[in-house]
């Protein structure tokens, strides 16, 4: 039986056009804290995380408090965006979400493809495994799950956040880390 916690980085303070330079704001390390409190962490086998310093720091008191065996993955890095600043970032995720945006971010295909051959083998540990990464790369493994509305269910991603899935099924949706057994 494979479950995974899916954690979504904590809430980030931009420093700059190119979001995955980005690391946590004053907010997100508080969330950082707060997802250490966590009960499901008791069984956690080990993390997974993408590269990115907002995710590596969102995790951080955690693994540090259970003693967890952390390993990055680049394939759980964000989505490629390039680094302009974009104004409607909202629109320009529906955008991409439908499979027709900017032309500058890494294709949908590609992203889905890399996230889902990550998680398939971190699945294949047979632990139960924090993975954590960001709002649009669980998205697109989500929304591959159970063809949910991939727009809609970015929406509901927050800032660190979890999510339990359970042998390839959404079993409870991003909540506060505290509410997750």
């Amino acid at each position: 039986m494979a479950i995974l916690y899916l954690i979504r980085h904590g809430h980030t303070e931009p420093s700059g056009p190119d979001a995955a330079t980005w690391g946590l704001s004053a907010r997100g390390r508080d969330q950082a804290g707060r997802l250490a409190l966590a009960p499901f962490w008791e069984s956690v086998g080990c993390v997974w995380s993408s590269p990115e310093e907002k995710a590596l720091w969102t995790v951080q008191p955690a693994v540090e408090r259970y003693g967890l065996k952390l390993h990055t993955d680049p394939r759980l890095a964000e989505v490629r965006r390039g680094s302009e600043w974009i104004e409607d970032y909202e629109g320009a995720v529906r955008e991409y979400l439908s499979g027709n945006g900017p032309e500058r971010w890494e294709p949908v295909e590609a992203a889905r493809e890399r996230v889902l051959e990550c998680i398939q083998e971190i699945e294949c540990s047979g632990q139960r495994v924090a993975v954590v990464s960001h709002g649009l790369l669980l998205t697109l493994y989500l929304a591959a799950l159970d063809g949910t509305d991939p727009f809609e269910l970015w929406r509901g991603i927050g800032f660190g956040r979890v999510a339990v899935v359970e042998d390839g099924r959404l079993i409870t949706h991003f909540s506060d880390p505290l509410e997750v057994s």
